[in-house]
C-alpha cells in the first residue's frame, strides 16, 4: 500500500447563474444567518491574509473557514480545512432565501497536494502515465535520472455522464506547495434542464448528492495514485 496521502485539500462548490456581486456582502449572509457576526467581523478585519473586495465586477471575502467569491455568472465557495460539510450548509443557507433565482448549472470540487517519498518516486509515477518513449523529438535523451530537465507538467482527463447530465474531469499539475509532489483537482460537473433550475430544486440535488459526489472524487485521485504506485 502507498504512503503517498492528500495534503492540503479543498472542497468547493461552483454555481453558474445570474447574481449581483454588490449584494453579496459579508453583511449580507450575516444578517441572514448563513454565518456568524464574529465571521462578518472577520472578514472585515483589515489584517487578514485576503482583504475583503466588494464592485461591481466580484465580491471576495474569507471567514474563519470559508472564501467566497461572487461575480455576474458565478458563485464559489471554498473550504480549506474541516469540516467540508460547511461548504454545503453555506450554500443551501444562502439559497434558502433566493429560492426563485435561477441556476444554469453546478460542480462539485475537490484538490488536493500529494507528497512523494522522493524525486524519483515522482519520475516513476510520472513515467508510468506518460511514457517519454513517444516524446524523443522533445526531450531527447533526458528522459531518466533525478537531475532530468523535462517531463510531465500537465494532464487532464474527462468523462462524460449518462444522459448529457454532466461531466466528470481530472487534472493533474505539478504542485507549487509539494515538493516533490503532484496537484490533482476533480470537478464533478452537472447540468441543469430548465425545469430544474430553481435554486430551490438545486439545493436538493446538491443535499442528495454532496457526500456521494466527494467520496468518489476521492476515490478516483486514491486510486490513480495506488495503481500507479502498485509495483514500485
Amino acid at each position: 500500500m502507498t504512503s503517498i496521502v492528500a495534503e492540503r485539500k479543498q472542497y468547493s462548490i461552483v454555481l453558474l447563474g445570474d447574481f449581483n456581486p454588490l449584494m453579496f456582502q459579508p453583511e449580507w449572509f450575516g444578517r441572514n444567518d448563513v454565518i456568524s457576526m464574529e465571521d462578518v467581523e472577520f472578514a472585515r478585519n483589515p489584517n487578514n491574509s485576503l482583504q475583503t473586495i466588494i464592485v461591481p465586477a466580484f465580491t471576495l471575502f474569507r471567514t474563519s473557514q470559508l472564501s467566497v467569491k461572487v461575480e455576474p455568472d458565478r458563485f464559489q465557495i471554498l473550504a480549506e480545512k474541516e469540516p467540508w460539510i460547511t461548504v454545503k450548509d453555506f450554500v443551501k443557507k444562502t439559497f434558502e432565501k433566493l429560492g426563485g433565482l435561477t441556476i444554469r448549472a453546478y460542480g462539485f470540487n475537490y484538490s488536493a497536494h500529494y507528497r512523494f517519498n522522493g524525486v524519483s518516486e515522482m519520475h516513476a509515477f510520472a513515467d508510468k502515465l506518460t511514457p517519454k518513449l513517444y516524446w524523443k523529438t522533445l526531450l531527447g535523451n533526458d528522459v531518466t535520472g533525478d537531475d532530468r530537465k523535462g517531463g510531465l507538467l500537465s494532464l487532464q482527463m474527462f468523462q462524460s455522464k449518462e444522459n448529457n447530465e454532466g461531466y466528470v474531469t481530472v487534472l493533474l499539475q505539478d504542485s507549487r506547495h509539494v515538493k516533490p509532489g503532484i496537484f490533482l483537482t476533480c470537478n464533478d460537473h452537472v447540468s441543469i434542464s430548465e425545469d430544474d433550475s430553481s435554486a430551490e430544486i438545486v439545493m436538493e440535488k446538491i443535499e442528495n448528492t454532496f457526500d456521494i459526489s466527494f467520496a468518489n472524487m476521492a476515490r478516483i485521485q486514491n486510486d490513480l495514485i495506488t495503481e500507479t504506485m502498485k509495483d514500485e
